[in-house]
């Protein structure tokens, strides 16, 4: 046999990338009780159902350049967002604070929340960690004592009817903001190893929950009465300002030539240009406003 069509041995295996190391788990135990409240699933403000944000809306396609982060970077911010997570909630710093703000602002349970609530959040939760799949979270009718975010891996609720109810990173479940003593429904299992959790304790949880009121203002049609926009009181620095965070489509381009308080909304603009397509199928009739707007004189120069 010829060197041509002699058999070729078989490439090389690229070597596995490396795993993230499993957090501590002496950081925090997991609370008992930890049942299924479908956080994940629905929002708060059903009423206005069919309306859309722009804050915090990410776009569906990658960046041009393709600048997605490596493994290695990815291992990085894991690493760090652990570290500020292991600290206890009052050794954290300002900088700890951003760090945890960027990561979760970003997941479902907390996508559609304020950010001044966002931040009492983080400056409270804690992390849990349990390495072992098929480990029992909590038994059926067990004390609840906490709210949770899974922040890594997946758990499933079996449900004395038989049902089934998974959670994956990003969902929530535990305790409902109210002071009432609540119980879980259903037993809660790991599915895969090192499942990590942030928890904010019950009491803190619906102390946090009760002042949402205080920072989101609500803006009704005088007709119907329907929710068409809601805006947040927010602070940067010593400006106090408005932030619309959701709203119908046409609420949302009418805030283009809005007065908006640039110091506190800066990229309102760039943010709207950047998600329309999420919740406007037809760009055209952005362009028809744009173009009426821009035929009025005192609207030109926004």
């Amino acid at each position: 046999m010829d060197a041509d069509t002699r058999a070729m041995p078989p490439p090389p295996v690229p070597p596995r990338p490396p795993r993230l190391p499993p957090a501590r788990t002496a950081t925090a135990p997991v609370p008992r009780g930890l049942p299924s409240t479908a956080s994940s699933t629905t929002t708060e403000g059903d009423d206005a159902s069919g309306s859309a944000g722009v804050d915090g809306v990410e776009s569906e396609e990658e960046d041009d350049d393709g600048s997605c982060p490596s493994h290695e970077s990815f291992v990085d911010l894991k690493d760090s967002v652990r570290e500020c997570l292991e600290k206890e909630p009052s050794e954290r710093n300002a900088e700890d604070l951003a760090v945890l703000l960027d990561f979760m602002q970003h997941m479902s349970s907390f996508a559609s929340l304020p950010m001044s609530i966002k931040r009492q959040l983080c400056l409270k939760m804690v992390f849990a960690v349990v390495n072992d799949a098929g480990t029992v979270v909590m038994h059926h009718n067990e004390k609840l004592d906490a709210w949770s975010v899974i922040v890594n891996g997946l758990v499933e609720v079996v449900k004395p009817n038989g049902e089934r109810v998974e959670y994956k990173l990003g969902d929530s479940f535990g305790a409902e903001p109210n002071p009432a003593v609540q119980y879980h429904v259903g037993e809660m299992r790991t599915i895969v190893d090192d499942c990590e959790f942030v928890l904010v304790e019950h009491k803190d949880f619906c102390s946090i929950m009760s002042t949402i009121g205080e920072h989101i203002e609500k803006d009704r049609d005088g007709l119907t009465g329907e929710i068409v926009s809601e805006t947040e009181r927010r602070t940067v620095g010593s400006q106090v300002g408005l932030v619309l965070i959701k709203g119908k489509p046409d609420k949302l381009i009418q805030h283009l030539v809005d007065d908006r308080d640039s110091n506190v909304d800066p990229h309102y603009v760039d943010d709207f240009l950047l998600t329309y397509r999420v919740f406007i199928h037809n760009p055209t009739i952005i362009f028809e406003k744009l173009m009426m707007w821009f035929a009025d004189g005192a609207l030109r120069d926004k």
